[in-house]
């Protein structure tokens, strides 16, 4: 038995514990018009109209994960509605890495509603603007949920090494989302 290697297991084990415990820990919940949502422990809020945008822990390329809850009212100029957001958000694009997966898009529910979550690749330019800027893989996560007028759609985005350990506020939020129309 390898005593050493069972101290070292426990010690992230506990470690991941308690880094999702605080991810998971909401120290408050706001309302909009729109919605009401939970505000992870750590995480910096800002509202607009119909959104409320979080920012949260940043990779050492000071890229920011970040949260965003979005309302998207009928008659939107921007998406004619919830099947045009999903098609846009799962097609390839040019920026996307070379070596990219495929957007994959799944039904599921979130409030008690009909929803579908997309998982993709995607890169986040570091120092842009700059000769050494570089580009970060990252990932991103929608969840594209039906109103009863328009639609919602609650992201998460993160550099790829932040990802994993990060996701647990977005599930934080997504759980506790509530949506008013």
């Amino acid at each position: 038995m390898n005593i050493p290697l069972l101290a070292v297991c426990a010690a992230l084990t506990a470690a991941n514990a308690r880094a999702a415990a605080a991810a998971n820990a909401v120290s408050k919940s706001t309302q909009t018009p729109s919605f009401a949502a939970a505000l992870p422990e750590g995480w910096s809020p800002r509202q607009e109209p119909n959104a409320m945008l979080l920012t949260g822990p940043s990779d050492e390329n000071r890229i920011r994960s970040r949260i965003v809850v979005r309302y998207y009212p009928p008659g939107d100029k921007t998406f004619s509605g919830a099947d045009a957001y999903v098609k846009r958000q799962s097609s390839a694009t040019m920026f996307d890495p070379p070596d990219a997966k495929p957007a994959v898009v799944t039904p599921t529910e979130a409030a008690g509603r009909k929803a579908r979550r997309i998982v993709k690749e995607l890169t986040k330019t570091a120092d842009p603007g700059k000769m050494s800027s570089r580009e970060i893989p990252s990932r991103e996560e929608l969840v594209v949920v039906e109103g009863k007028s328009g639609f919602y759609v609650l992201s998460y985005s993160a550099p790829a090494a932040l990802f994993d350990a990060n996701r647990a506020a977005f599930l934080a939020v997504l759980n506790a989302f509530k949506p008013l129309k």
